[in-house]
Formats: structure tokens, sequence, C-alpha cells
């Protein structure tokens, strides 16, 4: 029988912080509570790898005294408590003193404070909960305290290995700094990843609560949101002031979420509670659709003395008197809130295409019916259906009335296609220079995801800064001024049809149909692209680094198949080499400006990502490579940047070389081969949405058959009445 007994001081420390510190978001929690407690007023927070390297929060606090940093990381030492009595009236976020020194039994962890009286900073590393024995070290800094939490978990392999993946861990880090953000509206919140410019989450510090929502979760959501407010009287008997307000914003029935967001602060603490959670879901389960999620934040101010904080091992969830009798008064308060609002709610249903009514067996002359407003009866708006009943009248008949509506996203149908899967290949995609490769595998796409990915591709943006170099703003101005408005406006409100043949591609604009010469139209889109995104690039990582002298001897094979290259030329060894040479010594340059990366020993690792979501034809890498040689004048700069950015167009313009795949066994076929479904789905949900938002196409191009007009609507119906 084994026999008790005392644990080691270590162990038992180390199975304490387990229950503090979960994942990188509760190591960064419990530091935020510090941080806010210290009084202050700008929060920064850099991560990397989503937290399990690196988790840095920087502060301008009031500090931590020099003489207080020996026991900061020991546990239950704080300054916020002296007596059990004083959790009866705790008005500060943490107490308990445990958070640093959890975090310091499983993590490196550094800390950099500065206090108003300090003529510099302190510098002190921590380890098991101890300061290393070479104690506080001067160094320069500024007011406020600076936490460095390095290799989370790095003693506790199964909590690390149970972490999910650093995106998502990122993710969840991002939701705590948001709703602490709506709770402290007048604290400036920061978060970016490690090595980055741009901030992925930024709070202004000022402004109202609603200001706070509308930076962090969009413009449209704060639209949403309705103010409601008030106050409880919670009984008799009570010594304390037990009257409780709260205050909040609600979302109305436009509002459309995926899943319930429900931010809870009480006595400025985030909390959790579920069965608060649940009455408000039932709520809105009688005004939203099911698939539709409401979005709450509320606020609750109790007298201290009615919330028990020492409820839960991270704080997570607090116990207060009456519970169930505030509960219902909330309720009955936001659902009449709830449906005030929505006496004027209307609904609108977007126009549809004749194609698509003819799939799904709708008359056309039922369109009008899909273009009323209807208010929340079901009542038809008469004014919106005079408007329908006019528009052949408006379009001088059925000739030239158009029935197709270009602002309809594409996609819209992906819910009922399965989009065919990705072939696994030898490539990763690093959406930021920051984040960590991650492999493409064979994987089913989800459907929102189908939907949404056109619109997606449109809505990122390019840099909104471009190139300070003149060379580029000026071949950036040579393409904006030769641009054609006629084919400019085909191009932003077209509809797509489909794929007619190889690379041409049929949209449908107004009344007219037209052919497209996608294999030209790309290529000029990627070389705008390329200027626009010049020194901006996000990245294509291969996971093995491709040898430059094995694909400029491909590409010479194939200049050899082409007739360009004779034995004449020299030996094909000796110019692989020597354009390694050249590509070695351009390497720095074609780093920061191209995002085409080649290490020292000769190898490509990575090339640009010029359009979202789109990665080029393999086949044409070699010839790539080898354009890079041999037609790029090294000489000038605007030559030089011009020419650069004309190789990558031609290596990343529509190619239909490996589309068909070959016949025969399936496991002889090449990996970077793409089935015909994959092109096409790409062609109209990446390449068609980028098309749309950032070609300007040239003059020129009307004339040199890139864009042919091959029908008429109005000359159709001139034909078919001669029959």
């Amino acid at each position: 029988m084994a026999r008790i007994r005392r644990l080691d001081t270590s162990v038992s420390n180390r199975i304490a912080a387990g229950e503090v510190v979960q994942r990188p978001s509760s190591a960064l929690k419990e530091v935020l509570e510090n941080s806010l407690d210290a009084g202050s007023t700008q929060i920064s927070v850099s991560v990397k790898d989503g937290g399990h390297k690196v988790l840095l929060v920087q502060d301008n606090g009031h500090g931590i005294a020099c003489e207080d940093l020996a026991i900061l990381c020991e546990r239950h030492t704080t300054s916020k408590l002296v007596r059990f009595e004083d959790l009866e009236d705790m008005h500060t976020l943490g107490f308990r003193g445990e958070a640093l020194s959890s975090i310091s039994f499983v993590a490196h962890l550094t800390v950099t404070t500065m206090t108003e009286h300090d003529k510099h900073a302190w510098k002190v590393t921590y380890n098991q909960g101890k300061m290393e024995d070479d104690g506080p070290k001067p160094c320069a800094g500024v007011l406020g305290t600076t936490i460095l939490v390095e290799d989370l978990f790095y003693n506790v392999p199964t909590r690390r290995k149970a972490l999910k993946s650093p995106s998502e861990e990122y993710g969840r880090i991002l939701d705590v700094i948001s709703k602490y953000a709506v709770l402290k509206h007048g604290v400036s919140f920061t978060c970016k990843k490690q090595g980055q410019n741009k901030p992925d989450l930024q709070s202004l510090g000022r402004g109202t609560r609603l200001d706070a929502i509308r930076a962090i979760f969009g413009t449209q959501t704060a639209k949403s949101m309705v103010e409601f407010d008030g106050t409880m009287e919670m009984g008799e008997n009570d010594k304390t002031d037990a009257s409780c307000r709260y205050e909040g914003y609600i979302s109305n029935a436009n509002y459309v979420g995926k899943k319930t967001n429900f931010l809870l602060y009480i006595n400025e603490r985030m909390v959790e509670c579920s069965p608060m959670k649940r009455a408000i879901e039932n709520i809105y389960s009688a005004v939203l659709p099911k698939a539709s999620k409401p979005f709450v934040v509320l606020v609750l101010s109790l007298p201290p003395s009615h919330v028990d904080v020492n409820l839960h091992p991270t704080k997570r969830e607090v116990g207060f008197l009456h519970q169930d009798e505030l509960i219902e008064e909330i309720c009955k308060r936001l659902e009449a809130s709830l449906f005030v609002s929505n006496d004027t709610r209307i609904f609108r249903s977007a126009m549809r295409d004749a194609q698509i009514d003819t799939m799904l067996g709708v008359n056309p002359s039922q369109l009008a019916a899909g273009n009323e407003e209807v208010d929340a009866l079901g009542n038809s708006s008469p004014t919106a259906q005079l408007e329908v009943s006019t528009q052949r009248a408006k379009a001088g008949g059925d000739h030239k009335l158009v029935r197709t509506d270009a602002r309809i996203p594409l996609g819209s149908l992906d819910k009922f296609i399965k989009r065919p899967k990705r072939l696994a290949s030898s490539i990763t995609l690093e959406v930021d220079p920051s984040s960590t490769p991650v492999e493409v595998q064979d994987e089913e796409v989800q459907v929102d995801q189908h939907a949404n990915l056109s619109r997606a591709v449109r809505q990122k943006p390019n840099p909104s800064q471009p190139s300070e170099l003149s060379s580029v703003q000026e071949l950036l101005c040579e393409v904006n001024k030769n641009s054609h408005k006629g084919l400019l406006e085909v191009l932003r409100n077209h509809t797509y049809v489909g794929m007619a043949d190889g690379s041409l591609a049929l949209v449908q604009h107004q009344t007219k149909l037209y052919l497209l010469d996608m294999e030209t139209l790309s290529r000029d889109m990627m070389y705008q692209q390329v200027l626009r995104r010049f020194e901006h690039f996000n990245k294509i990582q291969f996971s093995i680094p491709a040898p430059l002298k094995e694909l400029l001897l491909l590409g010479l094979d194939e200049e050899e198949e082409k007739g360009n290259w004779s034995t004449e030329d020299g030996s094909k060894v000796e110019l692989a080499n020597l354009s390694v040479k050249i590509l070695l010594e351009k390497a720095a340059m074609l780093a920061e400006y191209f995002g085409i990366d080649i290490d020292s020993q000769g190898n490509l690792l990575a090339i640009p990502m010029v359009i979202d979501e789109y990665v080029p034809d393999w086949f044409n890498l070699p010839s790539f490579v080898l354009s890079i040689v041999r037609d790029v004048d090294w000489k000038e700069e605007k030559t030089c940047f011009q020419s650069v950015a004309r190789c990558i167009a031609e290596f990343y313009r529509v190619s239909t070389r490996g589309v068909s795949l070959p016949t025969g066994s399936t496991e002889a076929l090449s990996p970077l081969c793409r089935n015909e479904e994959e092109f096409l789905w790409t062609m109209q949900h990446v390449l068609f949405p980028a098309m749309r938002a950032f070609l300007l196409p040239p003059c020129g191009r009307e004339r040199d058959g890139s864009v042919v007009q091959v029908a008429c609507l109005e000359k159709l119906y001139k034909i078919f009445e001669r029959c």
C-alpha cells in the first residue's frame, strides 16, 4: 500500500500553475489584469507562434518598486489584499498573487519595470518562482512594466502538445484583448505578431464603449447595437446597499452572427455566466432566424459584498447574490429594448440571375416578387412593387432589360457545390512574414468558406502606401494614365458566365456578352499588382528548398526544345552556374523588393504572393527563374524593376499547361498537375474577383483581341423578330 507523503514544493507549484495558466491566452489574461490594476492607459502585446515562443506585454502603469522584485514571483505575494475580509470589498482584478508565480514555473519569465521615482529601469529574470542569482540589473526603460514570457510549457510537454495551432492560439489571444478593450474603452490596446509592423488589433483608448465596439468588431456590428440600461433593488434584508445597476448594448434583429457573442462584466471584471447566456439566447430565438446568433455587451455594477470573486482558479466565474432575480430583471429589460428596436425592421432579398431562376424552376415573371421590400409582418411594400413593375418601361423594353446583377458576390451557389480537393504539393503558404508555414494538404473546404472566398479576395486591399521609390511611382503613374475607361467599366461591373475554351472566358456586361483572353489580362493584372505590392509582399514558401541550378537546367532544356538554344551557345552547366552566381549577387534586392528568397547555397526558398489565394502554374517555374537572369536589365533602376515585374507577371499569368491530366495510372501523375475542376473554380472565385478589384486594362486591349464582344441582346431580338 502506498504511503501518503508530502509533495515537493516544486511539484506542487507546477501543479498549481497548471490550473492558472492553461494556454497562452490565459497567461495573457493574468498579465493584462495586472497592467490594468497598475493604472495603465496604454498596453501593447506582441506574440510569436501563438504565444508558445514569445508573449510580450508592455504597459505604462505605475511600475514595480525595486525592493519588491525579490518576492514578485513567489506564490501569494500581492499588493491588493491584506486580510481575508478584504475579499468582500475587492476593487482590483487580481488579488491572489499567483499569476506571475504560476507563469514562472512553466515558462522563462523576464520583468523590466520602472516607477516614477526611479532614474532608470530594472530588469530581472525568474525561474521556478525565484529571482535569478544576479538579481535586478539597471537598464534603460520607460515608465511602466514589460513582461516577457518565453517558451511557455517548455517543462510540461503534455500541455504543450495539447495546445492548438499557433493561428488558433493567436485567435484566442485576440479574443481576450478584444473583450478587455470593450470593458476598458479608455485604455489603448494594440496586438500584433512579432516582426510585423501593422497591428492585428488596435483600440482607440478614448470615446465611448460603442466606439470601442466599432473599432474592434467593425462598423456593421456597431450599427446594429441598441443601448439599454436600468437599475434594480435586490432586497431589504442586506446590510449593504443592495441596488444594482446594469447597462450595455444588444444587437437588433438585423445583426447576423454565426455564434453568440456575450461579453459579461461584473464590477469591471470579465466573467462568464452560463444561466444568463442561455436566458438571453432564448429571447433572441424568437426574433432571429435559426442560424443567426446575437451580440450582447452587459456591464453589471453590484455591491462588492454581494460578489464572491474567489470562486474559480482563473477567476473566469464569480458568484453573486440574487442571481435568478437579477437574470429575470435583465432579460425583461433586454426583451423590451429588443422588440422596440425592431418596429421598423425591413427585409430585402437580392435580385437573382435569370439563369439561376431557370435552374431552380422559377418563372421569370415572378422576378418582381424577388425584389419586393417586406416588413416584419410579411406585407409587401407598395413602393417596391411599383418600382419592379416599371423596370421594363425604364429599360426601354424586354430587349434592353438586364436580369443579372454584378453586385451579387461570386460563389452564391457554392452552398450547392462541393469544391474539388486541392492536390498536395511541396509548397507551404505563409500568410504573413511572421507566421509559421503550414503545409498544404488535401482537405475539404467548408461551405461557408466557398461562398465567402471570392468576397474575401476583394476585401484584402493592397498596401495603403505604395513604395516611396520614385521609379516605382513613375511606373504606377504610367499604368494609371494608360488605362482604358470603357474596358474598366466592363471589368468592374461584369457578371461571370463561365470559361469558354482554354484561357478564354465569357462575361456579361449590361446587355452585351464579351469574350476575354484571360492569359493576356491576367498578365496585365499581375504586373500591376507587383508594382502595388512592391516591398510589401506576403510569400509562398517552399517546404523543400528548390535548387536554382536544377531549375535553370530544366529551363534551358525547354529553350532547347523551342529552338532557342543550341550547343554553340555554350555548356548548359556553365550557363546555369553563371546564372546562379548572378542571382546570388542580386538575392538581397530580390528578397527586399519582390519577396523572392534565395539562400546562400543557391536554393530558392520563397516566391511572392501576388494575388491572395492564388498559386501560379509550377510547370513555368524553371522558365521564370531563367527569365530573371536573361530578361532583366540590372543596370538602370526603373528598367530593372519593370523587367522583374514583367517576369513575375509572365510566371503568374493564367496558364492551362498543367490542367489536362494525362491518361494512365493515377500513381504516375505529377503532384503539380491541376485538374480541370480546380482550375475552373480558381478562375471564378479567385482570379475574376481579383480582376474586378485590381485590374486597370491598358489601352489597346480593345483592339488586340483581348476583349471581344460576341453578342448583343438588342441585335439578337432583331434577328429573332425576323424569324
